[in-house]
């Protein structure tokens, strides 16, 4: 075994820290504080904390508005664009993780959204901090598309707090699903 070799196969080379109170290089008296040794990147040098503003982080754009049609992509097949979306439609409040997912890749978040990750790591992050979700429909169904890719990839169905933060998301569409259901129907009767 290479005990040179590092993370990522990276030369690694050991710097000497002085020992408490002295200097690099100096002589340890028996019984004091011997140099520790630590592993360094060879090609980098001294590794200095991040000490500046993070790199920006691009913010999310709606590629696609059309509400009575969804985009091209991966889940076409299974797609319901929001125009044609209905409460009889949405799973139910006790609905298993498999009615979840199959309803939640009926909007493809890849093609309707710029980095749909970011959009939805905003929305989960607010949400922890606040218990707020986000008004929009398209966002909130999103961040449930982006939930069903996470917990596809685990392999595994959401336990705990992101089980709450998915109920959350049902809630919200569904909520926002009967607004607009009402609002039709008020415009409809109006007629």
């Amino acid at each position: 075994m290479d005990l040179n070799r590092g993370c990522g196969g990276a030369d690694i080379s050991c710097v000497e820290e002085p020992a408490v109170g002295g200097r690099r290089g100096d002589a340890v008296e028996s019984g004091g504080d011997a140099p520790r040794r630590r592993p360094e990147v060879a090609q980098l040098g001294r590794i200095v904390p991040f000490a500046g503003t993070p790199p920006r982080r691009p913010d999310p754009v709606l590629r696609f508005t059309d509400p009575g049609r969804a985009p091209d992509g991966a889940f076409v097949s299974t797609a319901i664009a929001n125009g044609r979306l209905r409460t009889d439609l949405l799973p139910p409040r006790d609905a298993s993780w498999e009615q979840v997912e199959e309803f939640a890749l009926t909007y493809d978040g890849y093609a309707y959204w710029s980095h749909v990750a970011e959009l939805a790591g905003r929305s989960l992050q607010q949400w922890t901090r606040t218990g707020t979700l986000p008004d929009d429909l398209d966002e909130l169904r999103a961040c449930l598309f982006f939930e069903e890719r996470r917990w596809h990839h685990f392999g595994e169905e959401p336990h705990g707090r992101a089980a709450r933060y998915v109920a959350s998301l049902l809630a919200a569409i569904t909520s926002a699903v009967e607004d607009a259901e009402s609002v039709l129907e008020v415009a409809v009767a109006a007629g």
